[in-house]
């Protein structure tokens, strides 16, 4: 059975099957509704096209691993259709979402199921131009993890005004908020220093402060 998974012209799921794409529709109330599928006029020799750009990502999760996997994929799928037609059938992120998620966990950490549990490797405690960049990992309770280049931190120090800003609905999973400093350039207002906090308690405040002066005394930078 010839069966490739696809888009609709509005985005939604489909499957392309005998030049016909199907969708579903769902409705509450249990009730199943039939729809006819539509006439799909683009050519049905496409599965080789989609097996190649899979193959493509399942190289990109290992060799581009500082890129996010929904990312590497939204790039894919406009090579795809750059090569394939603006029209073209689409792969479905839902429909490779596990293969991929599990081809980048194979380079990475395993996730941790407790704030206690967390465990940061070396490398990754620096950016990439071998820079120190986290500056705060205290222990729970209380935990604060927060990262800070050299630049970032020289940013602060030439700027007389700083807002700090916490939002809770992105918090990395098992802390309560993340955490940023923002300053004026000459541009615009930007976030500069990055942490998650377990919580939005005083203690965790005075944490990332402290840790913050430490780093830049370390970097020999005086912030105000």
């Amino acid at each position: 059975m010839n069966v490739t998974w696809s888009t609709t012209q509005k985005g939604e799921k489909a499957v392309l099957h005998n030049k016909y794409l199907y969708s579903l529709k769902r409705q509450k109330n249990n009730l199943i509704i039939k729809t006819n599928g539509e006439t799909h006029n683009h050519d049905p020799k496409l599965a080789e096209n989609v097996q190649t750009a899979f193959s493509r990502l399942k190289r990109r999760m290992l060799d581009d691993v500082d890129q996010p996997v929904t990312k590497v994929y939204e790039e894919e799928v406009k090579r795809f259709r750059r090569e394939n037609g603006t029209a073209g059938p689409v792969p479905v992120f839902g429909a490779w979402k596990s293969t991929l998620y599990r081809i980048r966990k194979t380079l990475l950490p395993p996730t941790p199921v407790s704030l206690s549990s967390i465990i940061i490797p070396g490398d990754m405690c620096y950016n990439n131009s071998k820079k120190e960049f986290l500056f705060c990992n205290s222990p729970t309770p209380h935990k604060v993890i927060a990262f800070a280049s050299e630049q970032a931190l020289k940013l602060l120090s030439n700027n007389p005004h700083w807002n700090g800003d916490g939002t809770f609905r992105t918090s990395p999973a098992l802390f309560t908020q993340s955490y940023y400093f923002h300053v004026w350039d000459e541009f615009s207002m930007k976030p500069i220093i990055f942490s998650c906090c377990e919580d939005k308690s005083e203690e965790s405040y005075r944490q990332l402060l402290q840790s913050l002066f430490t780093h830049a005394t370390k970097n020999n930078i005086v912030l105000n």
